[in-house]
């Protein structure tokens, strides 16, 4: 059994498939970010097209726009006409990304077979300043227990 097996496998308890979406934006002429219907977006699934007129255009994906696959939001090199339709289509998670799973899925591989510990950085936005300096630890341990409020 390898790793997509066991994400293939998570996702079905889950039931955390790939959902697809559409939809249609009218653009005002000065906007260029824009929200997607979803978020957990699935990499290289978003397709936009530009309805001018009677005519659609396919826009191309690092010229055309930029995806933030997590936050579900896509930004335009250049805004669009005024009445201009977006219509865009992709396809999103309900829970978590395949880059999540496979954190998920290999710590838990770790843990419960080859008894491994978890060693991960915690990344600089989650440290905070205490009165003693500053605190490496996740943020929960940081803060005053309940009995000292």
């Amino acid at each position: 059994m390898n790793l997509t097996h066991l994400i293939s496998r998570v996702r079905l308890e889950l039931q955390d498939q790939p959902e697809p979406f559409r939809s249609t934006v009218s653009c005002d002429g000065t906007a260029y970010w824009y929200d997607l219907p979803k978020q957990q977006v699935e990499p290289g699934s978003v397709e936009i097209q530009d309805q001018s007129g009677p005519a659609l255009t396919t826009l191309s994906e690092g010229t055309d726009y930029i995806v933030d696959y997590v936050l579900g939001q896509f930004q335009l090199a250049n805004p669009p006409q005024y009445q201009d339709e977006l219509v865009i289509s992709g396809s999103s998670w309900r829970m978590f990304s395949d880059a999540d799973l496979t954190i998920y899925v290999s710590d838990a591989f770790n843990q419960h077979t080859l008894r491994l510990p978890v060693h991960r950085a915690i990344p600089q936005s989650l440290t905070a300043s205490s009165p003693t300096g500053t605190c490496r630890r996740p943020w929960a341990a940081c803060l005053p227990s309940r009995s000292r409020w």
